[in-house]
C-alpha cells in the first residue's frame, strides 16, 4: 500500500504545482526568477519520466551545457531531493563527452548552435535533452520550455524521448502545450 502512495502522490502533486507555477507565477512581474521557474520544471520533469536502461551510477545526474544560472538554480532547487532514491547531482558541462554521463541535459539558449552535437551524443547515451528555444521539439529536443504570453509553458517530442529510451506519463503529456 505504501508503494502505491509512493507513486501516486507525485501524479497528483505534478499537475498542480506546474499549474500553480505558469499561472501565479508569471515570468515578467512577477515574484520568481525564470530560471528558479525552468529549474522547478526540470525536477518536476524527472518524475514523470522512466529511463528504459537502469543505470547502475550512485546518483542522477542532470547536466547543463555550458555555463548558466540554470546550474546554481538547479542545485538550489534540488539539493537534498532525490529521483528514483538517488540523490540528484548538477553538473556544469564544458564539453560534449561528458553529456554521456547524464540522465537529462539542459541546452540554455545562447548555446543553442551546439544543439546538433549534443543531441547526437544524447541520442546514443539515453540521454533527454532540454531546451529553452523557440521550435526545438521540431529539431529534435525532447522537452522544450517555452514562454506564452507572461507564462512559461513546455512542449515534448514524444519520438525523441522513446529515441533516448524513456517512457513518458501520460499526465506529463496532458500538461504540454505541444506534443510532437
Amino acid at each position: 500500500m505504501r508503494t502505491f502512495f509512493k507513486y501516486l502522490w507525485p501524479l497528483i502533486c505534478f499537475p498542480a504545482s506546474i499549474f500553480a507555477i505558469s499561472v501565479f507565477y508569471p515570468v515578467k512581474g512577477g515574484e520568481m526568477k525564470e530560471s528558479t521557474v525552468k529549474a522547478m520544471f526540470i525536477y518536476n520533469f524527472t518524475k514523470y519520466l522512466e529511463w528504459d536502461k537502469e543505470s547502475a551510477e550512485e546518483k542522477f545526474v542532470i547536466g547543463v551545457y555550458r555555463y548558466s544560472d540554470m546550474a546554481d538554480e538547479l542545485m538550489l532547487n534540488c539539493n537534498q531531493k532525490k529521483v528514483n532514491d538517488k540523490p540528484i547531482e548538477i553538473v556544469t558541462l564544458s564539453n560534449y563527452q561528458a553529456i554521456s554521463k547524464c540522465k537529462i541535459i539542459f541546452v540554455p539558449a545562447k548555446y543553442i548552435n551546439d544543439f546538433t552535437q549534443i543531441k547526437n551524443i544524447a541520442e546514443k547515451n539515453n540521454v533527454v535533452v532540454i531546451t529553452e528555444s523557440e521550435g526545438m521539439c521540431k529539431k529534435g529536443s525532447c522537452i522544450n520550455i517555452i514562454r506564452q504570453e507572461k507564462n512559461l509553458r513546455f512542449e515534448i517530442n514524444i519520438k525523441e524521448l522513446t529515441d533516448a529510451g524513456v517512457k513518458i506519463y501520460e499526465q506529463l503529456k496532458k500538461l504540454a502545450t505541444t506534443v510532437y
